[in-house]
């Protein structure tokens, strides 16, 4: 579509008024009542100077049909709020300078511009990436297409260049003094063919497809990404941990204690953590010697004022035990209970044996027999006599006492630490763990990674190195906005952050061929922008700085 207000030079003829608009005569006709001609005039644009005005769409219908330019590479009206937030938090992490220290400045430049369409656009169908470079302030100096973005996946972002560059990233991020890293994995449906990571395995969202793996370590203070690998679907996560652990050696951190759930506790990867210095936090899986230990404890916990703790209001304590059997060091179990689980989970027994008990009532009723699973199902609450021969139901009774021992076991989780911390400080770090969680569910929901859609290794490694680079840009809005959130959770959340500061534009003035910043900031884009002490001033340098680019 033609632009209007373009510069043209003026049509001869054309008529100047007072008010600086230009008219030109389409029609005469003589009217011999007044014994004068009239004119029929046509406002064509508006006057810039004796030769030249901009012209308007009367303009372009008249005159201009044949002769309109060439579309631009990029619109005269860019978005440039969250290029410029992005481009600072590139800046101030060292992000920038990690890649710089792997890719030339041209591939990392659309690295960050690949990594901040994800974000903005919440997809990772590069497709449409040249529709967004034309509407968007882009780092890098064009557009690229979108073939030139797939053959980019396939041949520059190589894993031994995601591996340096994550060597970088993690030396720069290494600190001094204990650093809680939590540890979790994802796997991702894919069927695509030429795909040889994808394969059958313990996938939570769809088991009857293949998967890929996808592991990542975050740092608890801030949610910051700081690794990530990829793997075959079949490999279970206790099974991968003892790779992951080695990795995490290499981060640089002096005092590392990693925080994992219940999927990867297992007496050999225990032996890895010792045996590599790395301290861990884990949470325990049900078992029978969890039960024990819950039977032991339990009373000592449950609604005791001495086992109270205020600042999480729960109960709990610290006690040494072996893990496994008689075997390997003591470790330090801290045993908690929750009355607000506990009586959730009362509820749902309570709920259960009732509608078992319906369902027995019915049986007996109809006289239909009992199958050998249902049996099983039914007899965790109930004892039940069945005729051998055709397997109906004689009678059935509620077991109270396998009730109760149901009920008492609920509320309970045990959290295991290699090194010694009380209670409320073991229940802390394991509350924050959530922020791998996070990551993983906004890869999915907000950048479309529930799916595959690469059809190679290399375009799958390629897409998962951009994502990584997307979840350290996400997590960096997250945490400098956090005082945002105090007072206003749905306006300030992450995407709502973009949404907002993608309003900001910069709009090209036709005479200098320059861009400039269209509107005012609003009070939310200021606080917005305030999180990475970004200024108005800040915003009119970078939309100059895009005309230095931009120009022809």
């Amino acid at each position: 579509m033609a632009k209007q207000n373009m510069v043209v030079e003026t049509p001869p003829g054309s008529l100047f008024y007072g008010n600086g608009y230009v008219y030109i005569n389409i029609e005469s006709s003589y009217d011999p009542s007044v014994k004068y001609t009239r004119s029929k005039r046509l406002c064509i644009g508006k006057n810039i100077d004796d030769k030249t005005m901009y012209a308007n769409k009367n303009y372009i219908s008249m005159f201009a049909k044949d002769s309109l330019p060439d579309a631009p590479e990029r619109s005269d009206l860019l978005s440039m709020g969250t290029p410029l937030f992005l481009k600072k938090a590139a800046s101030d992490s060292g992000l920038d300078s990690a890649l710089l220290a792997v890719f030339d400045a041209d591939e990392a430049n659309l690295i960050l511009d690949l990594a901040a369409y994800t974000l903005s656009e919440e997809t990772d169908a590069f497709q449409h990436f040249p529709v967004y470079g034309f509407h968007t302030a882009l780092m890098s100096d064009s557009v690229v297409s979108d073939s030139t973005i797939s053959r980019f996946l396939r041949e520059t972002i190589k894993p031994s260049s995601v591996q340096h560059f994550l060597d970088e990233w993690s030396e720069q991020n290494a600190g001094k003094g204990r650093a809680y890293l939590c540890y979790d994995s994802t796997n991702i449906n894919c069927v695509a063919e030429g795909v040889s990571l994808a394969e059958m395995g313990y996938a939570k969202d769809d088991p009857s497809k293949p998967q890929v793996n996808l592991e990542y370590v975050v740092r608890q203070e801030d949610g910051l990404p700081l690794i990530y690998k990829d793997y075959p679907g079949s490999i279970v996560d206790v099974t991968q941990c003892s790779d992951m652990i080695e990795t995490i050696k290499s981060l640089g951190y002096h005092d590392i204690v990693a925080i994992c759930d219940r999927g990867y506790i297992s007496k050999d990867n225990l032996i890895d953590f010792d045996n590599s210095g790395i301290g861990f936090l884990l949470l325990l899986k049900a078992s029978d010697a969890t039960k024990d230990l819950i039977a032991k404890y339990g009373k000592k916990i449950r609604l005791r004022s001495e086992a109270y703790i205020e600042d999480h209001d729960l109960y709990g304590f610290t006690v040494r035990h072996r893990l496994f059997g008689n075997s390997g060091p003591c470790r330090y179990l801290h045993i908690i209970w929750s009355q607000e689980i506990a009586d959730k989970e009362r509820r749902f027994i309570m709920k259960t044996v009732s509608l078992i008990e319906k369902s027995l009532a019915k049986m007996v009723k109809k006289g239909t027999h009992l199958s050998i699973q249902k049996e099983k199902e039914f007899r965790k609450y109930f004892d039940i006599e069945i005729f051998p021969r055709t397997r109906k139901i004689k009678s059935y009774e509620r077991n109270s006492k396998a009730i109760d021992s149901a009920i008492e076991l609920e509320g309970f989780h045990i959290l295991a630490s290699s090194g010694e911390m009380t209670c409320s400080e073991a229940i802390d770090a394991y509350s924050k763990r959530d922020c791998v969680e996070k990551t993983f569910r906004a890869l999915k929901t907000n950048t479309g990674m529930d799916t595959l859609r690469g059809h190679s290794n290399a375009n799958i490694d390629g897409r998962f190195f951009i994502l990584f680079i997307a979840s350290i840009f996400r997590s960096i809005v997250f945490h400098s906005s956090r005082s945002l959130r105090i007072k206003d959770r749905k306006n300030y959340t992450v995407s709502a952050i973009v949404k907002e500061l993608n309003k900001i534009e910069a709009v090209i003035d036709y005479k200098t061929g320059q861009y400039s910043r269209r509107y005012k900031l609003t009070a939310k884009q200021k606080a917005m922008l305030s999180c990475l002490v970004l200024s108005e001033s800040d915003v009119d340098e970078y939309a100059k700085s895009i005309t230095s680019s931009y120009k022809s």
